[in-house]
């Protein structure tokens, strides 16, 4: 009789243990779903207000798109560092290339195109993507189309002239008033200082 009591408590103790072992995992799991639906919330209010600053940025043509990437026609592409950039502020639109440690018509190692904004039109796309397409107007490189896909972090500009040459910019998109880059000397200055009018 001893010896079945004590068998019966081992039993029970075991399903016991069994039982709270279950009660435990069912509420790790339940936190891990609860922790998981939490990150996703917060992911799409992310992307919901990252979003929302890229259509007041269009809206109001105000935006400079920083590269880390820069793409040519041919699809090859180079990591760059500081001040590549294209910048639209109301009418006025710049485009620049810098290289580190080299000689360039701006003094970065690269160019700087300014000029005109003459038409200007935003889309908005299902899925967050805000696209811009301009026509502007430029002194060295003359018309050209520019298209701005933004979409979160990533955003791509590409430049076209009426020439067919074509390059791309690939980086985050913030405001002027945010961006952190610094201007060249403008290719069109540049190029009149190198070869003056001879009279």
């Amino acid at each position: 009789m001893k010896k079945a009591r004590i068998i019966l408590i081992a039993l029970l103790m075991v399903g016991l243990s069994s039982f709270v072992e279950a009660q435990t995992d069912r509420n790790t799991t339940e936190a891990t779903v609860s922790k998981r639906a939490e990150k996703k919330q917060h992911k799409n209010d992310l992307a919901d207000a990252q979003f929302l600053e890229m259509v007041r940025l269009a809206d109001q043509e105000s935006l400079v798109l920083e590269a880390n990437t820069l793409r040519g026609a041919t699809g090859k592409s180079v990591q760059v560092f500081a001040d590549n950039f294209i910048k639209i502020d109301n009418d006025q639109f710049v485009f620049q290339t810098a290289v580190p440690g080299r000689v360039g018509a701006n003094g970065l190692g690269g160019i700087t195109v300014d000029g005109v904004v003459t038409d200007y039109k935003v889309i908005i796309q299902p899925r967050g993507t805000v696209i811009v397409r301009a026509n502007v107007d430029t002194h060295i490189l003359g018309q050209a189309t520019l298209t701005i896909r933004m979409r979160g972090n990533y955003s791509r500009a590409t430049f076209m002239n009426n020439f067919g040459r074509t390059i791309s910019f690939v980086g985050p998109v913030s405001s002027v008033d945010n961006a952190e880059v610094f201007t060249g000397l403008s290719t069109v200055y540049r190029v009149a200082y190198i070869r003056p009018t001879i009279y």
